[in-house]
């Protein structure tokens, strides 16, 4: 899955801002709702106190699709950050 590497930082700042510094990142493939409409796959970000101890849920990061990113190649442009 590719991702855009300025979502990913933003959220491990977000995380980090918060006062965590260990973080179980996992990634999830895209999937189908109950309408049939398909949904992303993602990175899920659970951030881990020092202890083991608690852990709090943060906003996925969606995958950028190759399609997106294959458009800005085939007119010699960058993707936008």
């Amino acid at each position: 899955m590719i991702y855009n590497i300025n979502t990913l930082l933003s959220r491990l700042k977000e995380i980090k801002k918060d006062g965590y510094n260990y973080v179980d990142i996992y990634e999830f493939d895209a999937d189908a709702d109950a309408d049939g409409e398909t949904l992303p796959g993602g990175l899920a970000f659970e951030a881990v106190d020092g202890y083991g101890v608690c852990s709090v849920d943060y906003d996925h990061v969606e995958e950028v699709p190759p399609s997106e990113v294959s458009a800005f190649a085939r007119r010699g442009v960058r993707a936008p950050a």
